[in-house]
């Protein structure tokens, strides 16, 4: 019970600092913030708000940016955003057209193997 409140706990707190950091205008810095853990929960409505949380961020990104943000990120970030992709498709509140974009993106740069990854992990 409290590994879930502290993961409920990390989603709100991501959550307040990515809209501040997209309020700032800085959006590597909150694409970074919500990909450098992924909050351990078994709660589908937690993992789906932290779904929406990194959707958001993403698709604050321009199509013609997504390939410099991606050249930002580490490889657990970007592994990371690959899952996030399918998440943020899968809740259905997120533009797919950039979420697409994204997914384009990340499997140009690390080939299918970031396919595989997001689709066997199944924290996300």
């Amino acid at each position: 019970m409290a590994e879930e409140k502290k993961a409920q706990e990390l989603i709100e707190r991501l959550a307040d600092e990515i809209t501040s950091l997209l309020a700032q205008g800085n959006k590597l810095g909150a694409i970074q913030a919500c990909l450098q853990e992924v909050p351990a929960t078994k709660k589908e409505d937690l993992k789906t708000k932290h779904a929406s949380t990194v959707g958001k961020a993403l698709t604050s990104v321009s199509s013609s940016e997504i390939k410099k943000m991606i050249d930002d990120l580490n490889q657990d970030e970007m592994n990371n955003a690959m899952k996030y992709v399918y998440k943020a498709m899968g809740v259905g509140d997120s533009p797919c057209a950039t979420l697409l974009s994204w997914h384009a993106a990340l499997q140009e740069k690390c080939g299918v193997g970031i396919i595989a990854r997001a689709m066997c992990d199944r924290k996300v």
